[in-house]
């Protein structure tokens, strides 16, 4: 009888183990499957978060293209504030969520080296300024004409420019007062635009020695009454197409405006190129003959420079991701014929003190070394 008991206690407790040891097993696996729960969800959450980078991403690039489109298809100095595509937001048929994307561009300043240009081997930074740096036999240009969403197409017909050579220091001016300009020239200028009733190209052009040299004190020219200087501010006019030439000296003021009746253009551009002669001049061997440069327009209201290069911020927008992409456009890539310098400066006959022959240039092919 006691065996039978006995017998009996010890089935029921080896049950009892049984189930616990099930319990816990249960449990375990439980827990298991939750962890596993838990990393696919996470998984699943890392998965949704690139797909929906991935797609702000494309949104972004897609208003980078629209942006790219715009600047190619207006004129210089075209700008827009906050532009979203010109569906509005598209609604996605499957998932529900807001792909969307928007964009500024930036294309005009009061000042060149723009505000939003950062310091580069072409920028640099001297006096609290920023300056345009221009290499031998390098040029430069920017239109003369800016688009408004308010005015329309506005004239930039109050600038300055100013320009030293930081390499020379400031007791290197070349050309004192009264002095012929000629081998020591460093800067060449040239306005080009078009004829408001013949619609034809017409430019004029001088070349400007270095008469003060730092960057408190730089040589200056331009439209500006400040730096309005007779000798370097004007150029000879010439029509080609007429074989007709004014002998006298021309203002900038007066060719770049565009009510001037026959004299006047329109759609005008700015050239600057470093002309500092290496050959025939033995100072400038060896020197640093880089020029660095400024833009300045008048008051706060007139109207502003059209930057040479344009900036374009776009935002991609796709339910909770966003991606910005910030591109800069150098407009200076495309420059026509008539703005290379494909010359070289040639050493002139003096008698009396005055030039035999004036024509100081020579057309020059490039040589490539």
């Amino acid at each position: 009888m006691n065996n039978k008991v006995l017998q009996i206690d010890y089935l029921k407790n080896k049950k009892a183990s049984a189930i616990l040891i099930a319990m816990l097993i249960t449990a375990l696996l439980l827990i298991a499957g939750l962890s596993l729960n838990s990393l696919i969800i996470k998984e699943m959450r890392i998965g949704r978060t690139i797909f929906n980078g991935l797609k702000s991403y494309y949104a972004a690039e897609a208003a980078v293209e629209d942006a790219l489109y715009r600047i190619n298809n207006h004129i210089p100095g075209y700008e827009v504030e906050d532009l979203a595509d010109d569906d509005g937001i598209v609604q996605s048929n499957k998932t529900g969520s807001k792909l969307d994307y928007n964009y500024e561009i930036y294309a005009r300043d009061i000042e060149i080296p723009c505000g939003f240009q950062e310091i580069s081997d072409e920028i640099r930074k001297a006096g609290g300024k920023k300056w345009q740096v221009l290499n031998v036999q390098e040029s430069f240009r920017i239109p003369l004409y800016s688009y408004d969403k308010d005015k329309g197409v506005e004239n930039f017909n109050i600038f300055k420019v100013s320009f030293y050579m930081p390499g020379r220091g400031e007791n290197a001016v070349l050309v004192k007062a009264g002095e012929i300009p000629g081998i020591n020239d460093v800067l060449r200028w040239q306005v080009s635009g078009m004829h408001p009733t013949e619609y034809i190209t017409q430019s004029m052009g001088e070349y400007v020695p270095l008469l003060t040299n730092s960057v408190t004190n730089p040589t200056q020219f331009g439209t500006d009454v400040d730096s309005y200087d007779p000798r370097y501010s004007r150029g000879k006019y010439k029509n080609e197409l007429n074989d007709f030439k004014y002998d006298g000296y021309f203002a900038i003021a007066d060719f770049i405006n565009p009510n001037n009746g026959n004299s006047g253009h329109t759609l005008n551009y700015l050239v600057l190129t470093n002309v500092v002669e290496q050959e025939f001049n033995p100072y400038n061997k060896g020197a640093d003959n880089r020029i660095y440069f400024r833009i300045e327009g008048g008051t706060a209201s007139d109207p502003k420079a059209t930057c040479n290069v344009v900036k374009a911020s776009a935002k991609g927008i796709f339910s909770d991701s966003q991606q910005d992409i910030d591109i800069f456009v150098d407009l200076n890539n495309f420059l026509p014929a008539f703005d290379f310098a494909l010359y070289r400066t040639v050493e002139t006959e003096i008698e009396g003190g005055v030039p035999l022959n004036d024509r100081r240039f020579q057309p020059k092919l490039p040589r490539f070394e």
